[in-house]
Parts: structure tokens; sequence; C-alpha cells
């Protein structure tokens, strides 16, 4: 009987989707009321699959071979919760917002397409249902990206979707290397033969595949490019969505695939943490050069992106003794999630007050603002990693996970020396994390405005849905282990039972002063270098300034060898003609 509400709430927005869009059409004032309740409908009934102690499955046999497969457990309904909870609240924010925005029902029916194939991946059973709906959503997300349908709108949608297109190739090309070698794609299945396998090294390939393929939707170095580009020009419900919950959907694949092919096996492991690093301090980077708010919040959920990464690499390298990392890097998908949800709906008012996301356009003007103020820190510190907010105790225990694995190696052999040299590079990452927020908070809520400030006041679903985003984050960093860990752990069986847990103490010394010397780091960085090289200064003014390096900018790389690789499709292609035409 619990298995019709995985089936009523994955397809009751889809069809709702339309019957909004019918409903908009006669009069656009219709749309968000359908979306809010739809949106609230499903986070109530993913709360009763969160809450009910046992696993749930469905299975819909629409082809005998490939039936389309769903299970509650104890991760995927965390996740279709969180995926719930995100659209409720960006879909509250949405009807002042979208006031004097065009095509509001095309909006409204393209948001409940996307929740209804979120929530198909993320409960999905098996690889084949994870990539059916990956697909779906990558089409049906596309009108999200650019629904101003301006040039940097449209641009910004194509990049968006020849990406994810790009992505499911991968995908694919990864399921029809594995099927062979498994013959299913049960994430279950797929577990118990990899066990069987002695050479891990032949599904090195189809892994790399699918881990490319769903990277593409996390924002995953190299295949990132269009993150940067979707978020400044998105709508700010929009730009929620795709930062906290669209790119776990490429992480959810990256996690399944990881475990169910890959468990225990270091040179994996080893695949993960590259990618991972490079994906932080890219992000990191780009998000402190940057001089648009959005785009900085973007940039800086790539570099989030590898942080999990980097949690997910140090389970596969602790392999039983991963529990610390596991926590963690479900803690921090998490927190990502949520402290997104709270930073872009900001930033949505931000552009509200000043029809700009340009840094030098912004300063200033949330002063007049406490209200904003409050929940803009909140979520800042949070994503920092502050002690006593939501971020602290995850990227804590992503540390932890790193110095665990340190620790089982000769303080003078060669791995010691390179993984200690990855530890300080998260601990970098984590650094340059908060000399970016310093940046947009100080930009924001303290620099002198360029013009006089006329106050407005802040709609009333906007002071709620602000309040709610910030609100929640705070009893998270607060009481760690009354909260976060629990979830964390009720959510570790999902992808391998009999790892010992065990409590740790967040606040300890150690803790604090691993975290103090992050913070530290960042807070030099801002001094050092955003106050003297990215602010200039002039007639008693600031500006910011955009020194982003052209190698930062993954365009300038893969640019010139896209066309190389395009110019080569079109010579083979006309030759192919050639020959098919006298034959």
């Amino acid at each position: 009987m619990l298995n019709t509400l995985i089936f009523i709430l994955i397809f009751f927005p889809a069809v709702l989707a339309l019957f909004c869009y019918y409903l908009g059409s006669k009069n656009e004032k219709n749309v968000f009321p359908v979306v809010i309740a739809v949106s609230f409908i499903c986070l109530l009934i993913s709360v009763v699959l969160y809450t009910y102690p046992h696993v749930i499955e469905l299975k819909i046999p629409i082809m005998p071979d490939f039936p389309i497969s769903f299970k509650a457990d104890s991760f995927r309904s965390l996740y279709a919760l969180a995926c719930s909870f995100l659209w409720a609240i960006s879909s509250l924010y949405s009807p002042p917002y979208f006031y004097d925005i065009h095509k509001k029902p095309r909006y409204g029916m393209f948001s409940l397409l996307s929740l209804s194939t979120a929530l198909g991946v993320f409960l999905s059973a098996d690889l084949y249902t994870s990539f059916l709906f990956f697909e779906i959503l990558s089409f049906v997300s596309y009108p999200l990206v650019s629904h101003e349908e301006t040039e940097d709108a449209l641009i910004a949608g194509r990049s968006y979707i020849a990406t994810a297109v790009l992505g499911g190739m991968l995908v694919l090309l990864g399921m029809m290397y594995l099927y062979p070698k498994t013959g299913s794609f049960s994430y279950d299945v797929i577990f118990e033969k990899a066990q069987l396998i002695d050479n891990k090294n032949t599904l090195i390939l189809p892994a790399t595949l699918i881990l490319l393929g769903f990277g593409a939707k996390a924002g995953m170095f190299p295949v990132h490019g269009w993150l940067p580009l979707a978020h400044p020009v998105a709508t700010a419900p929009a730009s929620a969505l795709l930062s906290g919950m669209l790119t776990k959907v490429g992480v959810f694949g990256i996690l399944h695939i990881s475990f169910s092919l890959m468990s225990g096996f270091v040179p994996w492991g080893n695949i993960l943490l590259v990618f991972g690093l490079i994906t932080m301090v890219l992000g990191a980077l780009l998000a402190l050069f940057s001089t648009n708010l959005k785009r900085t919040l973007a940039c800086s959920s790539m570099s989030q992106i590898g942080f999990i990464l980097v949690g997910i690499s140090m389970q596969i390298l602790l392999n039983n003794h991963s529990a610390i990392a596991m926590e963690g890097t479900i803690m921090h998908m998490l927190n990502h999630s949520l402290v997104k949800l709270c930073l872009f709906l900001c930033a949505g008012y931000v552009y509200m007050l000043n029809g700009s996301l340009s840094l030098n356009d912004i300063k200033g003007s949330g002063k007049a603002y406490p209200l904003l103020n409050i929940c803009f820190l909140v979520g800042a510190l949070s994503i920092s990693g502050v002690p006593f907010f939501s971020g602290y105790p995850s990227k804590t225990l992503l540390h932890e996970g790193m110095v665990e694995y340190i620790m089982l190696f000769e303080p003078a052999s060669l791995a010691h020396t390179l993984y200690t040299t990855a530890e300080w590079i998260f601990i970098i990452s984590g650094g340059i994390t908060f000399a970016y927020m310093i940046k947009l908070y100080f930009c924001i809520f303290i620099a002198k405005p360029e013009k006089a400030q006329n106050k407005k006041s802040i709609p009333l679903l906007i002071k709620i849905t602000l309040v709610i985003s910030a609100l929640v984050l705070i009893p998270l960093g607060l009481f760690p282990n009354a909260i976060m860990e629990k979830i964390a752990i009720a959510a570790i069986p999902t992808f391998v039972r009999g790892v010992e847990t065990h409590a740790v103490d967040y606040f300890s010394k150690i803790n604090i002063m691993g975290t103090v010397k992050s913070l530290i780091i960042g807070a030099l960085i801002y001094i050092a270098f955003v106050n003297i090289i990215l602010i200039k200064r002039k007639d008693g003014k600031i500006y910011y300034v955009d020194r982003t390096p052209k190698l930062l900018e993954i365009d300038t790389i893969l640019k010139p060898i896209w066309n190389k690789v395009k110019n080569a499709g079109f010579f083979v292609a006309e030759k192919l003609n050639l020959i098919a035409e006298k034959l």
C-alpha cells in the first residue's frame, strides 16, 4: 500500500504540471498557488516516507528485463524530503519575485516537471531508472535556466543542455560497457557482482564514463562549464534549485556507482580524490575572483561539490573504516542544499532591490535590511564552516576522514606526503571560501552605497522564506550530535552495512583549532589579496575588479579543443556523405 505513495510522490507533480499550465494560461495568478500546493503535498508525502521505519519498494514493469524501479530507504527518503523542502520554500518565495517576470505558466509547468524527475532520480533503485529520469530532468530543467530569454540566458541554456546531453551520452556509454560484466543495472546486484570480479581495473572505463556523465550535472571539473553561466541568468528560485538540488542529482549517481561498483578499490578512490581536489580549489578561486553575486555563489557550489567528492573518495579509500567520511559526506550534501537555498533567496532579494547582480551596483544595498543581513550572515557562516553553524560539523568530519587515512602511512613515505598535501589543499580551499564570503558580506552590508537607497518593504512571503531557510541551519550547527549525526548515521545503510560508527566531539579543542586554522587563512587572503588586488579605491569609493586569470576559465582551454573536434566531425561527415552518394 505504501509503495503507492512513491508513485504519487513522483508522478503527481508531472500530472499537475499540465494542469498548472492550463490554469495559468487562463490567469497567471493561478500558477504559483498550484506550484506551492503541489510542492507542500510532496513535502508531506516525503515526511511519511522518511519516518516510516522500513524500506519501501516499487517496480513498474514497462519492459520485462528493465522495469522502472524505485526504493524509499534511509538515504533516498532523506533526499526526497530535502528535494521537496527546497521546492516548497522556493515556490513560496516565487509570487513576489515573479511579479514583473513574463511567462509564469511555463515556469510553473517546468518547475513541477523538474520536481517530478528529480524525485524520480533520488528514489531510483537501479542505474537504468536513474539514467531515465536523469535524462528527462536535463530537458525539463532547461527552461528554468533560460526563462528570462535574454541573450546571456539563452547562451547559458545552450551550454547547460549541451553539457547535459553530453553527460547523458557518457552515462549511457558507461552502462553499455557495464552491463555485460554485471548482467543487471540494479545497484544491489551490481554490488554483488563487482565483489566477484578479481581485476577491478576492467571496471575503471565504465565507472569513469558514468562518473563524468553524472559529474556534468554535479558541476564537477572538467564538465562544470555550464554552472557559472547558468546561475547569474536564472531566476533566484531556479538558482536555489539548480545549486541546492540538481547538482545533488549528479552526486547521487556518483555515490551509487562508486559504492556499488568500486567499493574499496584504491585507484578509484584516488581518481575521485583528484577530481574532487581540482573541483574544490578551482571553484573556490573562480568564486574569489568573481564580481557577480550569483556567479560567486554558483562557483561556490562547484567548490562545495569538490568537498563532497573528496568525502566520497575517502569513503572508498577507507573502505570498512569509513564511517566518519560517510557521515561527513551525507551531512555536507544536505548542508550545501540548505545553505544555498538560503543564500540564493537572499541574492534574489538583493537583485529585486537593485535590478543588478554586479558587486559594484549592489554595494551597501543591504544596510537598511537587518532581516536580510542576518539571514545572509547565517548562510555565509554556515558555508564557511564557522563553529556552531551548520557547515562546521560536516567539514570537520570530512577533514577527520582525510586525517584518518593519512595516519595509515609512515610519516616519511611518499603516500603520507601526497595525502598531507591534499589535506592542505582542503584546508586552504576552506579558507578561500571564508574569504569570498567576507567579500560578499562586506559588499552588500558594509560598503558605502553608490547612491542614496530608498528603503522598500520586504514582501511577507519573502520574509517568511528567508527566515525559514536561515532558521533551519542554526540547530544543525548548534546540536550536531543530536540532529545531523543521527540523520547521517541513519542514511549509511543505503550504501554499506556493518560499518562501526562512534560519537564525535565536534567542539573539542583539536577540531575547533583545525577550523580556526582555515578561517585565519581565509581572513589573511581577504586582507592581503582581495582587499589589495581585487578592490580598487578612487575618490573615497571602492570598486570591485574582475582579475580572473584566463587559465581558470574552462572555455579558454576546452573551446579550441571542441572546435577542432567539431571540424574533424564535419570533415568525416562530408567524406561519408560522398561515399554514400557514390553507393
